[in-house]
């Protein structure tokens, strides 16, 4: 999840989190229950709903972060780039 808070820049921008770069609505233009629900689409994202995450056994004990996934990836649903864990083979990799 991506913490349930939103991020307002200095010009107004609302963002679903503090680190992402997706704009969701403007403070001066948008109503605040649109805003909220877009929002929401992004807090209920889950590592059950993550590529490969949904698979792993440790999926509720890592530390996620699901900008960084889309940055890397330009997806938020695929599993954290820096991960070095294969839940399918259940080793730790060096990558």
């Amino acid at each position: 999840m991506l913490g349930e808070k939103i991020a307002i820049t200095k010009d107004g921008k609302i963002r679903p989190c503090i680190y992402s770069e997706i704009i969701i609505g403007d403070i001066n233009k948008d109503d605040i229950e649109d805003i909220m629900k877009k929002a929401k689409k992004y807090w209920n994202i889950t590592k059950d709903k993550v590529k490969i995450c949904k698979d792993c056994e440790l999926r509720y004990v890592c530390f996620d972060c699901r900008e960084i996934a889309r940055r890397k990836n330009n997806n938020i649903f695929d599993s954290n780039p820096y991960c070095k864990y294969d839940p399918y083979k259940g080793i730790w990799s060096e990558k």
